[in-house]
């Protein structure tokens, strides 16, 4: 009896952490791992009780509770493969994210570095500054990508997220000192360029927070 009440509680617990919010897969597998551990565990007694008392009663009861032990490891490994389907799909994500990060590092800061200049705005420490937090988020990313342990990609996505979030400010600042150089230049040429560089900051930026909503 005890291990049957042990493993009926773990499959309480695991239906439980099932229906929480925000509910995921290896939140189950645990509990329904220990529910089979249980539920073997109280298959064998009562197999060793059926072949003692030798009765149909007996019999029948233990095939139910190897039945039910059959049932939970199932469970349990259908747990665990949606754990691991969720774990590459996090992994291709982080990927996906640190492309575009280094992407926009190694293209845009540049010509947006190349525009403020000719439009002598001010803004080549926070573009310096945008493009390290960029960097640092596509290395994040691509360790959240090669993490073992699901904990390890979300932190590493988390740290990503944080560093997109310092890049975007970066650019904001950036943008903001390409249109007060806009409004103070001395020629078309540069006013245009300080235009086009503050457009193209502003257009990352609202990228990068977008992006970031979305980890």
């Amino acid at each position: 009896q005890e291990p049957l009440q042990a493993a009926q509680q773990a499959l309480q617990q695991a239906a439980q952490q099932g229906k929480a919010r925000d509910a995921e897969p290896e939140d189950m597998a645990q509990a329904l791992n220990q529910a089979a551990e249980k539920l073997a565990e109280a298959a064998q007694t009562a197999q060793e009780e059926a072949a003692a008392a030798n009765t149909g009663e007996a019999r029948q009861a233990a095939a139910q509770v190897e039945s039910a032990a059959q049932k939970a490891q199932a469970m349990a490994e259908a747990a665990e493969n949606a754990e691991a389907i969720e774990q590459a799909a996090k992994q291709a994500e982080a990927e996906q994210f640190a492309q575009m990060a280094q992407a926009m590092a190694e293209q845009q800061i540049p010509q947006m570095e190349a525009q403020a200049k000719a439009g002598k705005a001010d803004a080549a420490k926070p573009l310096e500054a945008a493009q390290q937090a960029l960097e640092q988020a596509a290395q994040q990313g691509q360790q959240a990508a090669q993490a073992q342990q699901p904990e390890q990609t979300d932190q590493r996505m988390a740290d990503m997220a944080e560093s997109l979030k310092d890049a975007a400010q970066q650019l904001n600042q950036a943008a903001e000192a390409a249109e007060q150089s806009a409004a103070q230049a001395e020629t078309p040429e540069e006013q245009q360029a300080s235009e086009v560089a503050q457009q193209q900051a502003e257009a990352a930026a609202t990228r990068l927070l977008q992006e970031d909503l979305h980890l």
